[in-house]
């Protein structure tokens, strides 16, 4: 049974209590407009029912009516002629707690019309409902119909700058066409618009990055590295070592970017210098770690220098210079490797033919198949300056020596195939 057919009964009943009093009238009958109202109802609640419907009869017995007078709330309900008070029909919405006359033959009039406009009601459509819902919380939620230009183009910038997305990428057709079907009104911008929008981010999270560095109640280190591309273009890295005040490393990356030649260390130490002026952090630094090159000898020692003379080093900075300690295990590593060189250099060569050609590659997995070993593994090409990747390069040619083997009988035009006891 519905709630309207329960308000109905309801009212039915009362008015068939009250008949005697109300005489000829009709139980619907239309009456004046209270001059003064006063209640309470609207914060409560009073009927288990969501519309609870209430007779205000003064005439009734305290048996079959609410006793107003001895209640906390109270409905004073006064005609603008001052004569006795009418007899009203009450209802209070028990969702959004408004109350109202009564109205009409049966008594559901007004009602029908408070429940289209009562804001507590929800009349949404239940697949609606399912798609507003949160996954995984178990309970359904309400699609929201609020839409934020400002919102789509934060969540469009945030998203090209973690998947490395050119600026362009608002303005290809495609991507386009898809805002405009998920939303007709959307704004579209432009390339130079998201390139602004990233920049204000930067500029936002880097406020954030050195506001947790000036809250750092300890000191910093950092670390730094200098890279060189093939075509001789140098980058160097800033980072940032430090304890925050609930005792949890951290680690962030102040800069990297490009370094302009030569690469000495006059420039290393004035690029540093620069880096820790802009952070404001020259005040805080403990140590720098760097590897073992002849340029950042001199960097550290200008550094050193310049911090000193402004009294911002601690023990007069004898614990200032760090050297890096993966970059001498490279170097131990490195020598060692000297005495077998001749055969790295021509396990070197030969990952270098295999992977050079897709014809050589193709070879190489027939050769494989051959010898039922299985090519899943692969080959690995290690990088000169870096032992671990040698390390990688030879255990898996190491795994495949047979088929080096075999693969030089096959083809001509290998040369560099290790010998057995190499």
């Amino acid at each position: 049974m519905s709630a309207r057919h329960i308000a109905h009964l309801a009212l039915v009943s009362v008015a068939a209590r009250s008949s005697s009093d109300w005489g000829s009238r009709r139980t619907g009958a239309r009456v004046a407009h209270p001059r003064r109202l006063t209640s309470d109802y609207a914060s409560r609640s009073l009927a288990p029912s969501i519309l609870g419907s209430y007779l205000m009869d003064s005439s009734n017995s305290n048996k079959d009516n609410i006793d107003l007078e001895s209640s906390d709330d109270e409905i004073s309900i006064t005609e603008e002629s001052g004569e006795e008070p009418n007899k009203i029909k009450w209802a209070v919405c028990k969702a959004f707690g408004l109350s109202y006359v009564v109205d009409g033959k049966y008594g559901t009039g007004n009602m029908r019309k408070h429940i289209k406009v009562c804001p507590k009601n929800n009349s949404r459509d239940v697949g609606q409902m399912l798609l507003g819902g949160s996954s995984g919380s178990g309970s359904l939620g309400v699609l929201s119909n609020k839409f934020g230009p400002t919102k789509l183009r934060e969540l469009i910038v945030y998203a090209m700058i973690m998947y490395d997305l050119p600026f362009q990428f608002v303005e290809y057709e495609g991507v386009r066409s898809i805002l405009q079907y998920l939303r007709l009104e959307v704004q579209l911008v432009s390339r130079h618009t998201i390139k602004s929008d990233c920049m204000k981010i930067h500029q936002k999270e880097k406020a954030r990055v050195k506001s947790l560095l000036h809250a750092a109640p300890g000191r910093i280190s950092i670390t730094s590295d200098l890279w060189s591309f093939l075509i001789s273009n140098g980058y160097m890295s800033l980072t940032t070592h430090f304890i925050d005040k609930n005792w949890k490393l951290q680690k962030r990356v102040l800069n990297f970017s490009y370094l302009s030649p030569p690469h000495t260390g006059i420039t290393l130490s004035d690029a540093i210098s620069s880096l820790l002026l802009e952070w404001d952090i020259q005040g805080k630094i403990f140590g720098i770690t760097l590897d073992n090159a002849s340029a950042n000898d001199v960097s550290v020692e200008e550094l050193r220098v310049d911090l000193n003379s402004k009294g911002l080093l601690v023990c007069q900075g004898n614990f200032f210079h760090l050297r890096c300690c993966a970059h001498i295990l490279n170097l131990i590593v490195q020598d060692s490797l000297k005495e077998i060189e001749s055969s790295i250099e021509k396990i070197r060569e030969s990952v270098k033919y295999i992977k050079g050609s897709q014809v050589r590659r193709q070879k190489f997995l027939e050769c494989v198949r051959l010898i039922s070993m299985g090519g899943k593994r692969g080959l690995r090409q290690d990088v000169a300056t870096r032992w671990n990747s040698t390390y990688l390069m030879l255990d898996s040619a190491l795994f495949y020596r047979r088929v080096f083997q075999h693969l030089a009988l096959v083809d001509s035009n290998y040369k560099k195939c290790p010998s057995s006891e190499e």
